[in-house]
């Protein structure tokens, strides 16, 4: 999913040419993981709800939460609200008061 939120390019589109097993990968989470299964939680656009903005970081599932900040992803894991298995796609680089560095 790396790279830039609004470009053209799919980094999965790689594997459809390459097979990462021969690599000794053991998987490719976004391609081998059961998203009906798995809470997806990714902090594209430096807010937990960027998926609704981001043509390519999403997945499909049968999960959704309206999470948009950390406080409300806070309360969700306080309250037991989300499931045991949980995907997070955290970058804390980008999470800072500084705008022009984020």
């Amino acid at each position: 999913m790396h790279g830039r939120p609004l470009s053209n390019w799919d980094s999965k589109d790689l594997w459809n040419k390459y097979d990462y097993h021969s690599y000794d990968l053991i998987s490719e989470p976004y391609l081998d993981f059961n998203f009906n299964e798995i809470l997806y939680l990714t902090d594209t656009g430096s807010r937990w709800d960027g998926d609704k903005y981001s043509i390519r970081d999403y997945v499909n599932s049968a999960y959704y939460f309206d999470i948009h900040s950390t406080d409300d992803l806070i309360k969700h894991i306080q309250g037991y609200l989300l499931p045991h298995k949980i995907m997070l796609d955290a970058h804390p680089a980008r999470w800072n008061n500084n705008f022009i560095n984020g």
